[in-house]
């Protein structure tokens, strides 16, 4: 029994330093730092607008890629629609088809198969300008898949097509 526990805890202590290990430094210049970041360009207001993981996903603003950052806020200052607490994963925005500006997100909980991703949308990506439009997909331990993450993929003749790759 105490070497069962003493392995489980070496293997969390490992995993802990690993996800810690992992996380980015900060934006050169600033004490930003940003997981699963992703960078959309606003042309008309001519500015970089900088996405990452935290609640209610956190955003920067800079006319240059360089910096200076200014914050933002977050997308969802009065939470989502999608019907699910945890932490806010690896948000992938982009400028669609449409002309908005949307953004899907991930809510899940370390451990746990239940999981949401959902989307909210922006004319601007300025703040007090983005909608929550809910969820997309839901995960739970009945299914053989987990919604913690998604990487939209597009190209020019299927945009916004889903592609899905088994985890093995």
């Amino acid at each position: 029994m105490k070497s069962a526990f003493l392995s489980f805890f070496l293997l969390s202590c490992f995993a802990w330093r690993t996800v810690v290990a992992a996380y980015p430094d900060p934006l050169p210049g600033t004490d930003i730092k940003m997981g699963a970041p992703t960078v959309v360009y606003n042309a008309d207001l001519k500015k970089y607008f900088l996405f990452g993981t935290g609640k209610f996903i956190p955003y920067y603003a800079s006319p240059s890629i360089t910096g200076p950052w200014t914050n933002q806020g977050v997308l969802m200052p009065n939470g989502t629609k999608v019907g699910l607490e945890g932490g806010y994963w690896a948000p992938d925005c982009r400028r669609s088809p449409s002309q908005l500006y949307v953004c899907y997100y991930s809510i899940s909980n370390l451990g746990s198969q239940t999981s949401v991703i959902g989307v909210t949308s922006s004319p601007s990506m300025l703040p007090g300008t983005w909608t929550d439009h809910g969820r997309v997909i839901r995960s739970d331990p009945s299914l053989d898949y987990n919604a913690s993450a998604l990487f939209l993929l597009t190209s020019a003749i299927y945009p916004f097509t889903y592609y899905h790759i088994p985890y093995t």
